[in-house]
């Protein structure tokens, strides 16, 4: 389900409880599904007094359940001023849209950034979402090998389970971001193109952004330096790097494999490739430099050092299904501790890269 914000822009909505909010990341509007006298959901923004749930005592939780059916009626002088300045916990959960952060800094004080990485490696370990992790890693290895033997079904099904993964961590990227105290909501399957073509092309034009520095580089080195670029780029690779162009080569490369998981955190927290913007991504590493480099660092170790040792354990174990199980449950684990680092990166200096509101 979609929601259209007042500023504009849309929410994906895949959590359809009554009592959870859905906070808009660009302008801080938070909003609630309700039904209306004809039981149909719709969206209210939080804050207006018509559209507050029903009034608790201070202090109390949300009821179980909100009756919403029943036709609404005018308030009455005496309901306006018994209801009037909230206090304890609906106050807290009815703050207006432009007090969002700060309601969510005061339920969830910030720390360093440095006690969410170490926090990180238990994360997967928690709540739902290991299971969810545990049920991808069932699903790519008992399920796909013998979908994948349908005929044309079987050429979707990789592309539709590794959607599924990268629009969870995805999701997982962008929690984080915004609260870090929070696990993202279960990845809801809604066609072939939202939960499968859409996240596999968000993720490669992350990956196309961040080679820039390496394209500007191959430039310099042909219509500059005139050099062989075919030759170059198999020095460059292979560390026989034979004229100054080659070196340029290699520090593009570089360069581009340092901004990949400042790209990765842009495109997760707006859902969009428009968030792939120079102006906006190598200023916040400028802003935060010895923190984000320690997090690309540790985003590539947890991504490639993960697949490689999730490929010799699966050998070790002797290759099969259970080899296969234990191989992907590593790499898997590994990626959400990285995607978990990245994005609780942006809520831990939020008021120094300050490029996502």
């Amino acid at each position: 389900m979609k929601i259209r914000c007042r500023c504009g822009h849309e929410l994906n909505v895949a959590d359809l409880d009554q009592l959870a909010t859905h906070r808009c990341i660009y302008c801080g509007r938070t909003y609630r599904l309700l039904r209306d006298a004809q039981g149909r959901l719709e969206a209210r923004e939080l804050g207006a007094s018509q559209d507050r749930p029903p009034e608790a005592t201070p202090g109390s939780e949300w009821p179980d359940e909100l009756e919403l059916d029943a036709p609404r009626q005018q308030p009455t002088a005496q309901d306006a001023a018994s209801s009037a300045a909230p206090t304890g916990a609906v106050a807290q959960r009815m703050k207006p849209a432009d007090e969002a952060p700060a309601a969510a800094d005061e339920r969830h004080p910030r720390r360093s950034w440095y006690y969410y990485l170490a926090d990180s490696w238990g994360y997967p370990l928690r709540g739902s979402v290991k299971w969810t992790l545990l049920g991808w890693v069932f699903l790519a290895v008992f399920v796909m090998p013998f979908l994948c033997l349908l005929p044309l079904v079987g050429l979707l099904v990789p592309f539709m389970v590794l959607g599924l993964l990268i629009l969870y961590e995805f999701a997982l990227i962008r929690e984080s971001a915004f609260d870090a105290e929070v696990a993202p909501s279960l990845p809801v399957w809604e066609n072939i193109y939202e939960s499968g073509f859409r996240p596999l092309g968000l993720f490669l034009a992350a990956l196309l952004g961040s080679s820039i520095p390496f394209l500007l580089a191959l430039a310099l080195a042909k219509f500059v330096g005139g050099t062989h670029l075919l030759h170059e780029l198999v020095g460059a690779f292979t560390g026989e790097v034979s004229s100054p162009w080659g070196w340029v080569l290699v520090g593009g490369m570089l360069l581009s494999s340092f901004m990949i998981p400042m790209n990765m955190l842009a495109v997760a927290a707006s859902d969009s490739a428009a968030g792939i913007n120079p102006k906006f991504t190598f200023p916040a590493v400028l802003r935060v430099p010895g923190s984000y480099a320690l997090c690309a660092v540790f985003c590539t170790f947890c991504c490639w050092g993960g697949a490689r040792l999730g490929s010799r354990l699966a050998q070790v174990m002797g290759g099969g299904f259970l080899g296969g199980f234990a191989g992907q449950a590593v790499w898997v684990y590994l990626i959400t501790v990285a995607c978990r680092a990245l994005g609780t990166l942006h809520y831990a200096y939020s008021d120094k890269m300050g490029w996502m509101k």
